[in-house]
């Protein structure tokens, strides 16, 4: 699959998965989902095909696309999440965390079935 094909394939994925969540709501937080998702995974592609990387090596770089990718959603909601308690900003944190790797467990699951059936 070539990192464009991939590219599109996982911004379709992603940004329909948050479309699914509570976040369908924020139309604004879709766009920056499109936006982040093409960018952390044509960096990601190209870095890896560039620098002639074993193919095992997606994993770690698919741990930082997460990493990144949940730092630049949470810096979204920071302002918006100000007003609220300790613990309920932890739950906030900690599902989009959890719905951000979901979302790249996903459409790297889908990616590789795609690429390798």
């Amino acid at each position: 699959m070539s990192p464009l094909s991939a590219c599109i394939l996982t911004i379709v994925i992603e940004t329909a998965f948050f479309a699914c969540t509570k976040y369908r709501r924020t139309p604004l937080f879709l766009l920056l989902c499109v936006g982040v998702n093409g960018a952390t995974n044509l960096a990601m592609n190209v870095s890896v095909e560039a620098l002639s990387l074993p193919y095992w090596s997606f994993i770690p770089a698919e741990l930082l696309v997460v990493a990144a990718e949940y730092a630049l959603y949470r810096m979204f909601f920071n302002d918006s999440w100000r007003g609220k308690g300790r613990e309920e900003r932890y739950k906030l944190n900690r599902n989009l965390f959890l719905l951000t790797a979901f979302a790249n467990l996903l459409s790297l699951t889908i990616g590789l079935l795609i690429a390798y059936l």
